[in-house]
């Protein structure tokens, strides 16, 4: 799946803003309101386009990729230049906290600051590109750039083989590349057994090789060696990755974008209206 949505409007001219913790932690965080319900309702929209069950609580400002779970991600506005996530667990007094800044002033964000006629409007995309059933990239395009895919975060769900328990994987800022991951339980937000709460996971197992006409599907798992993640398989080295490199084999779409990952895309882009 490759998904690009374009979000325009204003002029936005409200500076109000609120303190807000997440989690068990009690660091609090000052939140632009207004700003932080646009993109985050703006993203809940294109996951719920991509097949999702997205839903953006604008009191607490968290994602929740699947409403029915109780996994989330902060998302909010601290600054017009930044664009802030945090990843936090039900159970440890302790965030994982990261700002996406856009160099350049203020014109290289969703916001546009400046004098004129679009003084306090906003013209951005939300691109997604993987699959939400498996690995997702989602990114947060900037006023001068819209389709730019330098920030946002990535999404993916697997299981821990050990008791079967879904969980969830989350990274800020992800490139094609990036093969290393924070990690809770879907079903309350708790840290899994093992890792800690600022730990990542990582798939970065070597591709399978000696093949060069055959497609051979191994379910990906981390090094850790009891977590796994759904759609995704080892690398093949009968296939070239790359950034944007997709194959249809046997009217399956694929998606390669680096050697430690072969992600299967079964979901289908659904917009109406």
């Amino acid at each position: 799946m490759y998904y690009r949505k374009y979000f325009e409007g204003g002029p936005i001219t409200s500076s109000e803003t609120v303190k807000v913790t997440f989690g068990a932690c009690s660091a609090q965080y000052n939140v632009l309101i207004e700003q932080s319900r646009i993109i985050g309702h703006a993203v809940e929209e294109v996951l719920c386009d991509a097949g999702m069950n997205a839903y953006y609580d604008d009191e607490h400002f968290i994602l929740y990729p699947n409403r029915e779970e109780k996994l989330g991600i902060g998302i909010f506005k601290q600054a017009l230049g930044t664009i802030s996530y945090v990843v936090f667990a039900c159970d440890d007094i302790a965030n994982v906290f990261n700002t996406s800044s856009s160099s350049g002033g203020s014109g290289y964000q969703p916001f546009n600051v400046t004098t004129g006629a679009d003084y306090g409007k906003y013209k951005f995309y939300i691109t997604v590109i993987g699959e939400p059933k498996g690995w997702l990239r989602v990114h947060v395009g900037t006023y001068n750039n819209p389709a730019n895919m330098s920030y946002g975060f990535g999404i993916g769900y697997g299981k821990d083989i050990r008791d079967n328990r879904r969980v969830g994987y989350f990274v800020i800022n992800p490139g094609y590349n990036t093969t290393s991951f924070y990690v809770r339980r879907t079903d309350d937000g708790s840290l899994v057994d093992g890792i800690a709460y600022s730990e990542t996971v990582k798939f970065s197992a070597a591709a399978v090789t000696g093949q060069t006409n055959t497609l051979v599907l191994i379910n990906i798992y981390d090094t850790h060696g009891y977590l796994t993640m759904d759609n995704c398989y080892l690398g093949c080295s009968a296939l070239t990755a790359g950034t944007n490199n997709f194959y249809i084999i046997n009217g399956v779409e694929y998606y390669y974008p680096n050697v430690n990952m072969l992600i299967k895309c079964i979901s289908k882009v659904s917009v109406t209206g």
